[in-house]
């Protein structure tokens, strides 16, 4: 459950809607057309769900460089949003630094692990187009396990057993999917993380500012790109990037 958080749709889960909902209206108020729209990616979580998701992004640039901030929203098959996630990707650093915050609206669904799956995909692009970049990852795994094995230890009852076997459940299921996106761990005694090397490959990329739409078929912890679809001309990628990005909007605040 690395930089994860897990419930129903929870006041954490409703709240980050909210925030997304303020940050991405004020940018577009600014500046609509500095707000742009990544792939459509169509995938399925690892108990077959059907599961879109939409990616939009904006660049923040200072003197000494610019930041881009990533906002990716899981979409169901009803129009629903049950997992977000958003992502810095801080280019004043040698190489790129990403960082990130996931959080699903459901338990044990998968839509975690889709969107971490989708974002591995970004970050390989984002490096084929402008150099290496290392992917920070936040284990608070190494935490909640820690706090579920002690408790245990203090109070050793059924409930105390079970949240100690869910534990550790979840700390090698995201221990085996950040390994596999190449995840290097590294032990910090208050801030244990994973580091994910990106570096360009050369002659394979393919600028997501071309890609439409994209298919992500899963194997495994594993999702490999089987479909692509691309724009045909500036004007359908402009038509589609409008369309995608007030679709995100109306869903995020369907009162408006």
């Amino acid at each position: 459950m690395s930089e994860t958080e897990s419930g129903g749709p929870n006041f954490s889960f409703l709240q980050g809607l909210k925030m997304d909902s303020l940050v991405l209206e004020e940018e577009w108020r600014k500046n609509s057309n500095g707000i742009f729209c990544g792939p459509l990616y169509h995938t399925r979580t690892s108990s077959g769900e059907p599961l879109d998701i939409s990616v939009c992004y904006f660049d923040s640039f200072f003197p000494t460089g610019r930041l881009r901030s990533y906002y990716l929203f899981g979409i169901d098959s009803q129009l629903g949003i049950v997992a977000r996630k958003n992502s810095n990707v801080d280019f004043r650093e040698n190489p790129a630094i990403a960082t990130g915050r996931l959080v699903t609206a459901y338990k044990e669904k998968g839509y975690g692990t889709a969107l971490e799956l989708v974002q591995n995909d970004l970050f390989q692009r984002e490096a084929d187009q402008s150099g290496e970049l290392v992917w920070v990852i936040t284990d608070r795994n190494n935490e909640l396990l820690y706090i579920a094995d002690k408790e245990h230890r203090e109070e050793p009852t059924d409930s105390t057993r079970l949240a100690l076997e869910i534990a550790k459940l979840e700390h090698d299921r995201w221990n085996s999917i950040y390994r596999r996106f190449g995840g290097e761990f590294h032990s910090d005694r208050y801030e244990p993380k994973y580091l994910v090397h990106y570096k360009p490959k050369s002659g394979k990329e393919i600028s997501m500012g071309l890609i439409k739409d994209c298919t992500l078929e899963r194997k495994g912890n594993r999702a490999v790109p089987t479909l692509f679809k691309f724009y045909s001309n500036d004007k359908e990628k402009e038509r589609v990037r409008i369309e995608r990005i007030k679709q995100i909007l109306k869903i995020i605040q369907p009162e408006k």
